[in-house]
């Protein structure tokens, strides 16, 4: 889903996108958006959070958090990976594996 970018609230333009397995069990959102326009450093900026190294990318995730969370700036975009049934190490993984869109050359 695209949710546009507003002035009122200020909220940036993001992609959001949710994923659950078939049975239910598991499940996953990732938050896509300009890394300039993130507005998560009200979260991110503890102490809880730490690096972790995943086949060389550098993803961040809290030590200890009652829900799973994840997030990774890579090519000026900044994503946030959330999810009440997979585990920190799990989205860890899955954020690194995120690539960039190719691109079209327009819009």
């Amino acid at each position: 889903m695209f949710i546009a970018g507003s002035q009122r609230p200020p909220s940036p333009a993001r992609a959001s996108l949710s994923y659950r397995s078939d049975d239910g069990h598991q499940s996953i959102s990732i938050s896509q958006m300009a890394a300039a326009d993130h507005s998560y450093e009200h979260m991110i900026n503890d102490e809880n959070w730490q690096e972790v190294d995943r086949d060389g990318t550098s993803v961040i995730r809290p030590a200890e958090w009652p829900q799973s969370q994840a997030y990774i700036e890579r090519d000026g975009t900044f994503g946030f990976l959330v999810s009440d049934n997979l585990t920190g190490d799990q989205l860890a993984t899955i954020a690194a594996g995120l690539r960039p869109a190719p691109s079209t050359g327009s819009i």
